[in-house]
C-alpha cells in the first residue's frame, strides 16, 4: 500500500512539472517575446535547467538542459541545437559547482544563474556565428547584458515564489 501511494504520489509530480514546463515554454516563446526591454527577454528555460539541476542532479539536469533546449531551438528558429548544446551545458556547470558550494542563499543562486546565463548565451552566440548565421557586434553583446540584468530581475521572483511554495508544502506534510 505504502508503494502505492508513493508512486501516485511521484506520477502526479511528475505530470505537474510537465504541465508547468509546457506553461513555462508558452509563456517564453510567445509572450515574453512581446515584453522585451532594451531588445532582450529573460530565459525562464534556463531557470528552469538550474533549479532542476540543483534539486534533482547530473541526469535530470543535463537531460532537462538537452531536452528545453532542443525544444526552444524548434521554436525559436535557431540552428537545430544550439540551444539543447548550451542548456545541456548549464545542467552540467550547475552540478559542477553544487559539488563545490552550497547552493541555498539567494546570493548564490543569482550569481550562479548570472554566470551561467553568460555560459549559455555566450556559446549559443559563438555557435551561431560560426556556422555564419550570426555577425558579431555591439548590438549583441548589449542585448546580452540586458538579457542577464532580465533574467536576474526575474530569477527574483521566481526563487522567491519558490520557496514560499515550498514553505507552504512542508507545512501541510
Amino acid at each position: 500500500m505504502k508503494i502505492f501511494e508513493l508512486f501516485r504520489k511521484n506520477i502526479f509530480r511528475y505530470i505537474f512539472f510537465l504541465i508547468l514546463f509546457l506553461v513555462i515554454l508558452v509563456i517564453q516563446v510567445y509572450y515574453l517575446s512581446k515584453i522585451l526591454i532594451f531588445n532582450a527577454k529573460p530565459d525562464l528555460l534556463l531557470i528552469c535547467v538550474f533549479l532542476i539541476s540543483v534539486h534533482k542532479g547530473v541526469f535530470f539536469g543535463e537531460i532537462s538542459g538537452f531536452t528545453f533546449g532542443l525544444i526552444e531551438d524548434a521554436f525559436s528558429g535557431c540552428v537545430l541545437g544550439t540551444n539543447a548544446f548550451s542548456k545541456t551545458l548549464v545542467g552540467y556547470f550547475t552540478n559542477i559547482f553544487s559539488k563545490y558550494f552550497q547552493i541555498k542563499d539567494l546570493p548564490l543562486k543569482l550569481l550562479l544563474l548570472l554566470i551561467l546565463y553568460y555560459l549559455n548565451a555566450f556559446s549559443v552566440t559563438f555557435i551561431s556565428f560560426f556556422l555564419g548565421k550570426l555577425t558579431l557586434n555591439i548590438e549583441i553583446m548589449k542585448n546580452i547584458f540586458c538579457g542577464s540584468i532580465y533574467t536576474l530581475i526575474v530569477s527574483v521572483f521566481i526563487l522567491i515564489g519558490m520557496n514560499l511554495l515550498s514553505n507552504v508544502l512542508n507545512n501541510e506534510e
